[in-house]
């Protein structure tokens, strides 16, 4: 009976055995099995007795995969399916290693219950050759940097994840990155940053330099192999920048002249200057006769004993100067050029000065000519005598410059030309008193004439000047 029951077991389930045979791959290739970075390679197979498979590629350092779309693919990560026997995928394989790599690609079939059968897999070997080099640029606006501005490294690179710097060793050269705030200054002679920066992108970096001259003074980009890890100095590029000597040279003033040094009141004069330094600057000695102005600050009167310009005059050039004497003597003022090794500091010891007279605009002597041809010599016996031809014309006196600051309270010459001035015109003065006293009608005059012209029209001689000659008032008066 026991042998009649296994006769009938044999009978029924051997039949059932005979359809659950293993996985197994009856054909599996490479398109190419020998490429350059970034070639397409198509991987294909056949499949039977399978439920699906898992495709496979290791990883491996420097090696990059991508679909044949460009999306990055992750290593060791199995693309899986079930179901479908036959099938083919196409692969971008990148090799930033520096080196050939051997990738073996594996084929893994599934059983009919989609589980990976490793038995039957197989793998195809691909030789990747390496990319010849993954930096693409690395640049700099320009090579020689200036005293106390950065300069901006940019680079930009292919399939790799990230960069990383490294500077040149140098006693007298020092860098600095607001990027890296690890330290004051980057380490030379190693890599710099303990994160990649990114493929492509920018650094900003400031130098110093004790040395006397510009130097030269490298800098190196590694491309990442294994991201924060390893990288390939083989294919490192570099870039050789002119650091800028810290080191100002002291600025002089190299020559410094006029067109006279002799002139009447109110002509011009030209005034030449040459400096080795990033410019210069002038100052005028104080004298309460002069005034000074320029074609560089039209209608604006230079002060005394203080730098004129702002921004400075470039390192050389000219320009035309003209004064005005309120006296009437000659009058004598100093006129000094400075140089500037750089912006804001000058050294005065290294500049040119020279003395000019100025001429007041005095008195006009005009000697006239006869009218008639001269009689003869009267006889002794000549009772008559007629009046003596006056040998000169009265004096023509120039107008008046005003210089000084006038208020309630002053006294003075020039308090009195103002009063002359004012009285011209009885509705800014109808008082008309010239005294040189200056009191109320005279303030009530002046804060006529500047509402007139739109000066200031409040406020006290204190807070806004209203009632008193200042600046813009003084302006106005010697304009008109």
């Amino acid at each position: 009976m026991s042998v009649f029951l296994i006769s009938m077991f044999a009978a029924v389930f051997f039949p059932l055995f005979a359809f659950a045979q293993d996985p197994s791959i009856t054909s599996y290739k490479a398109s190419e099995t020998s490429i350059n970075s970034g070639q397409l390679v198509t991987f294909s197979w056949t499949l039977a007795d399978s439920g699906g498979y898992s495709f496979v590629v290791p990883c491996l350092a420097g090696l990059v995969l991508k679909k044949e779309n460009g999306v990055l693919l992750p290593c060791d990560a199995p693309i899986s399916t079930t179901q479908i026997t036959s099938d083919a995928i196409i692969l971008m394989l990148y090799n930033v290693s520096g080196s050939t790599k051997n990738v073996a690609v594996r084929l893994i079939p599934k059983t009919a219950a989609g589980v990976d059968y490793t038995a039957a897999s197989k793998e195809v070997f691909v030789s990747v050759n390496t990319l010849a080099q993954p930096i693409t640029s690395f640049t700099v606006p320009q090579v020689d940097t200036v005293l106390g501005q950065p300069i901006v490294v940019s680079w930009t690179a292919q399939v790799i994840r990230g960069v990383n710097f490294q500077v040149e060793c140098s006693s007298e050269i020092k860098v600095s990155s607001p990027s890296y705030t690890t330290a004051s200054f980057l380490p030379c002679g190693k890599i710099i940053f303990p994160t990649d920066l990114a493929a492509s992108g920018s650094l900003s970096l400031s130098f110093s330099n004790s040395n006397l001259t510009p130097t030269p003074y490298t800098l190196k980009l590694y491309p990442a192999v294994i991201a924060n890890t390893s990288y390939d100095g083989s294919r490192a590029v570099t870039l050789t920048l002119n650091i800028a000597s810290d080191i100002i040279p002291d600025a002089n003033v190299t020559y410094f002249t006029a067109s006279t040094t002799v002139v009447n009141s109110g002509e011009k004069i030209k005034l030449s200057w040459g400096s080795d330094g990033v410019g210069v600057n002038m100052k005028l000695s104080c004298n309460q006769m002069i005034m000074a102005t320029s074609t560089l600050n039209v209608n604006q009167q230079f002060p005394c004993n203080a730098y004129i310009f702002d921004p400075i005059l470039s390192p050389k050039g000219d320009f035309t100067l003209s004064f005005i004497n309120v006296s009437n003597l000659d009058q004598i003022i100093t006129l000094s050029a400075i140089p500037s090794k750089q912006a804001g500091v000058y050294d005065a010891l290294r500049g040119k000065s020279f003395s000019l007279t100025i001429r007041p605009a005095g008195m006009l002597i005009v000697s006239p000519s006869p009218l008639i041809s001269p009689s003869p010599s009267p006889s002794p016996s000549t009772t008559a005598s007629s009046s003596p031809i006056p040998s000169v014309l009265p004096p023509v006196l120039s107008k008046t410059i005003f210089t000084e600051f006038l208020k309630r309270g002053s006294r003075g010459t020039q308090v009195s030309a103002l009063q002359e001035f004012l009285k011209r015109d009885t509705l800014l003065y109808p008082e008309g008193t010239v005294s040189g006293f200056f009191g109320p009608a005279t303030e009530r005059a002046v804060q006529r004439f500047q509402a007139k012209y739109n000066l200031v029209t409040k406020g006290t001689p204190a807070t806004t000047g209203y009632g008193a000659v200042g600046p813009k008032t003084r302006s106005k008066l010697n304009a008109l």
